[in-house]
Parts: structure tokens; C-alpha cells; sequence
């Protein structure tokens, strides 16, 4: 059990590691774009992607920053009406393109 466990914690920070070499400077413009504005930010995704996205949305409110989380399909059916101008929409997606 103790080696799975260390096992588990190579594979995340290597997984870490593979992701700092994948960012760039357009992180620093999400960061800014999403600490100016004066909307909300409104977390988008499907299937495992919006398991993320609630995950994301719960830290940002829980340090200050107001979110929400919006399921595509149900933006389609009437809730697109909670996104307003101003709001910073965070779209997730498991896909490579």
C-alpha cells in the first residue's frame, strides 16, 4: 500500500511537471482578464470536464472571486440567462483541439 501511494504521488508530480512545461504567458492574461473584471466567472464544461469545472469554481469563490458553474447543454434550455456582459466564461474540455 505505502509504494502505491508513492507511486501515485511520482505519477501526479510528474503529471505537475509535464503541465509547467505546457503553460505560457496567456495564463498570466487569464489570471489578469479574471481579477479585472467586474462579472462573474461562469465555469463551463461536460462530463468530466464540469467535475473539474465545479472543483474550479468552489476555490475561486472560496478565495474571493465570484463563480458559477454553467452546463453547456442546459445553457442551451434557458440558463444561458445567468451569464451577463462583463462575465469571464471559463470553457472546459478534455479534447486536444
Amino acid at each position: 500500500m505505502l509504494e502505491r501511494a508513492r507511486a501515485i504521488i511520482r505519477q501526479e508530480a510528474a503529471a505537475l511537471e509535464s503541465l509547467s512545461n505546457r503553460i505560457d504567458e496567456n495564463i498570466c492574461l487569464l489570471a489578469d482578464h479574471i481579477f479585472s473584471s467586474m462579472g462573474i466567472v461562469v465555469v463551463c464544461g461536460i462530463g468530466k470536464s464540469r467535475l473539474v469545472g465545479e472543483k474550479i469554481a468552489a476555490i475561486l469563490t472560496s478565495t474571493g472571486t465570484r463563480s458559477i458553474t454553467l452546463d453547456p447543454v442546459d445553457a442551451l434550455h434557458g440558463d444561458l440567462g445567468r451569464v451577463r456582459a462583463g462575465d469571464v466564461i471559463l470553457a472546459l474540455s478534455n479534447s486536444d483541439c
